[in-house]
């Protein structure tokens, strides 16, 4: 059984609906919290420039970002919770998510996030992955708040969960939930991927825990096209949700292509 180490970050909510319709707090590759069929989910979306790729992406559970040069910590990708079907984006174009988003389900319940796995691809291709655990001397640390949680911890099998909104008093458009992540890393040459697997789950019975959740740090200008590719073959159709694993993911490959491709 595994041992729950659990940070208790409470989230007060003080805003108006008016001050907080563009409460992010700064562009880029988000998680939106949602819920479909009563079911928790991640929406990969971009509120920032153009980055190749859908502003909402075709698929669930995964994006990525890139940290900027000389900086060890990023704030993306962020996660939030909105009850919209859709998001503006910076330039005022509006984007449909394609499918009911019954996130008001969330209202007057606990909603965490468990970190469960972490990882790297060296040197990645387009087409083929290979997943590894960090490096001894290699880390991602966490911080939300006042409280902090770090991969070394998940050596010891134990899983490391945040309590990231347990106060809806407000019922806002959008709650912007931005961890700090610190990046302890030592990228390949070539340029290597890394990766945080998380799960999200909600106090309320009547909805399920979501499948497993990715974000993906890729480093500054490099292996974009890698990290995208990535994002498609971990993401999960809102139609047909898998359950990937970190387990799965060590033997990831063309077998993985093959799986996206059947999804939609």
């Amino acid at each position: 059984m595994k041992i729950i180490k659990t940070l208790v970050l409470t989230l007060t909510l003080t805003l108006t609906l008016a001050s907080t319709q563009f409460l992010l707090a700064h562009g880029g590759r988000r998680l939106d919290v949602v819920v479909i069929d009563g079911k928790l989910a991640a929406q990969g979306y971009n509120s920032g420039d153009f980055d190749r790729a859908d502003f909402v992406r075709p698929y669930l559970n995964s994006i990525h970002n890139h940290w900027q040069p000389g900086a060890n910590v990023t704030g993306l990708p962020g996660f939030d919770v909105t009850f919209a079907d859709s998001f503006t984006d910076e330039n005022g174009v509006v984007h449909a998510y394609g499918y009911n988003n019954q996130a008001r389900l969330l209202e007057g319940f606990d909603l965490n996030i468990e970190l469960t796995g972490a990882g790297k691809w060296t040197s990645p291709t387009t087409e083929s992955y290979l997943a590894t655990s960090l490096a001894a001397n290699e880390s991602i640390g966490i911080d939300y708040r006042n409280a902090s949680i770090d991969t070394t911890d998940l050596s010891t099998g134990t899983t490391l969960a945040f309590a990231l909104v347990d106060n809806w008093s407000s019922a806002l458009n959008r709650i912007d939930l931005d961890p700090d992540y610190t990046l302890n890393l030592a990228p390949e040459p070539a340029g290597s991927l890394y990766f945080l697997e998380w799960q999200l789950t909600s106090e309320n019975p009547a909805i399920a825990a979501s499948d497993s959740v990715y974000t993906i740090f890729a480093p500054p200008s490099q292996v974009h096209a890698q990290a995208l590719a990535l994002e498609q073959t971990l993401g999960t159709s809102p139609t047909s949700v898998p359950e990937p694993s970190s387990v799965v993911l060590l033997g990831l490959g063309v077998a993985c292509l093959a799986r996206r491709h059947r999804q939609r």
